[in-house]
């Protein structure tokens, strides 16, 4: 790799945005209740100003907007069905 290559690459690294912190503790919330996952490997997720997003649903505004109100929409909504709603096991 040529020098001009290396500080170009280096620049498009240091363009990365940093990781959403709403999809790193979605992601602590998913690794945290999965017992296959040891504590060992979910140890970079601490590290939040170190990781990147490469692909987000930031990356289309509209898209991003869109699923963090149905996102949001979700959480209301389970927050007043959790207590009434209880799904049934197909089976009976």
């Amino acid at each position: 790799m040529s020098p001009d290559e290396y500080v170009i690459r280096s620049g498009r690294i240091v363009d990365i945005e940093t990781a959403n912190s709403r999809d790193v503790l979605s992601l602590q919330n998913w690794t945290g209740g999965n017992g296959s996952i040891s504590l060992d490997e979910t140890k970079y997720l601490a590290h939040l100003d170190e990781l990147m997003a490469i692909g987000t649903a930031s990356d289309d505004r509209a898209a991003g907007w869109l699923e963090t109100w149905v996102e949001n929409f979700l959480i209301l909504l389970n927050r007043f069905t959790r207590k009434v709603w209880q799904p049934q096991s197909l089976l009976t």
